[in-house]
């Protein structure tokens, strides 16, 4: 729910300021779909009968990357406020 808060707030914003806010919104938008998809299909294994387990580190790559964006954007907030 956060994501897609700061997704559709980095939507509004990217034209308005930083380059950065595009690389942040970009890494954001892969980081949920590795994140949230391999967990998603790893939880629908025993449903659709194919194996997704090979999907399982995946996910930590997806998180990692949405971690690494809130703390992009925590530092750009920080420089902002500084200047």
């Amino acid at each position: 729910m956060y994501h897609a808060l700061l997704l559709l707030i980095l939507g509004n914003l990217k034209t308005a300021f930083s380059p950065l806010f595009n690389w942040i919104f970009y890494f954001l938008v892969v980081g949920i779909l590795l994140f949230s998809g391999s967990i998603f299909l790893l939880a629908t294994n025993e449903l659709t009968g194919m194996n997704f387990k090979v999907l399982g580190p995946v996910t930590p790559i997806g998180g990692s990357l949405l971690i690494f964006c809130w703390g992009l954007l925590l530092f750009y907030f920080i420089k902002l406020k500084k200047e």
